[in-house]
């Protein structure tokens, strides 16, 4: 209750989440003012959006989960990759995530993918090399050292070696993101959806911030000449 002025107290509800039309949602509280007879009068509204600071605390949350089932020297190489992909996955809803390793000849070896049985990467060709089959976002992001996003795949000309391939799948978007080692890049995150338009800036500055910092086994001599007898 608030009162003021020697006026009938009005009636103040707290503040409560609500939706807005893009599904997200902020605090609005509400204030209904009554005159002398106590019949209210109109209504207050107030709010704030808080949909940034819910994002980044998801954003802390993935990496605080992949940090934590990462940081441990119990998971092998593949053990490494299969969980960083199926972290991924879940928890932002890609629905292909796959980790490759960037051959000295220009191919690009798949490690590890989520779901494990997904069809779309048997027999797929794919290298980082400077051809056309290299155009692909994983191939650029290898030889570029940058991330690299396709959120039309369908309607882009780089894609066009695969595109019968992803048409079949309804994929419609990717994101690829390089992984480096001493400033060379190793290996590639890569991930799919089935949206167009899926990766916002958001979304990639998170991803890039769980594929930049985080110990990849790869980082190490050891590792490289492990996955090269695998």
């Amino acid at each position: 209750m608030i009162s003021g002025g020697g006026r009938t107290p009005g009636i103040l509800r707290k503040p409560r989440a609500h939706p807005r039309w893009d599904g997200t949602h902020h605090p609005l509280a509400q204030y209904y003012p009554r005159d002398d007879s106590g019949r209210i009068t109109g209504t207050l509204s107030s709010g704030e959006d808080v949909t940034a600071l819910r994002r980044q605390a998801q954003r802390l949350e993935l990496l605080y989960r992949a940090a934590e089932a990462l940081l441990t020297e119990e998971l092998d190489v593949e053990e490494r990759a299969r969980t960083a992909v199926r972290i991924l996955a879940e928890d932002i809803g890609a629905d292909l995530v796959w980790v490759g390793f960037a051959e000295p000849d220009g191919r690009v070896e798949i490690l590890a993918q989520y779901p494990e049985e997904h069809p779309s990467t048997r027999g797929l060709n794919i290298r980082w090399d400077d051809t056309p089959v290299g155009q692909s976002p994983a191939g650029k992001a290898i030889r570029n050292g940058t991330p690299q996003i396709a959120q039309d795949l369908t309607s882009d000309p780089n894609f066009t070696p695969w595109r019968d391939r992803v048409i079949q799948f309804g994929l419609q978007s990717a994101a690829a993101f390089p992984l480096k080692a001493r400033r060379n890049t190793v290996g590639i995150l890569v991930l799919y959806s089935t949206r167009k338009a899926f990766f916002t800036r958001e979304l990639v500055d998170t991803l890039q911030a769980f594929a930049h910092p985080l110990p990849w086994p790869w980082r190490t001599p050891a590792f490289l000449k492990k996955l090269r007898r695998t």
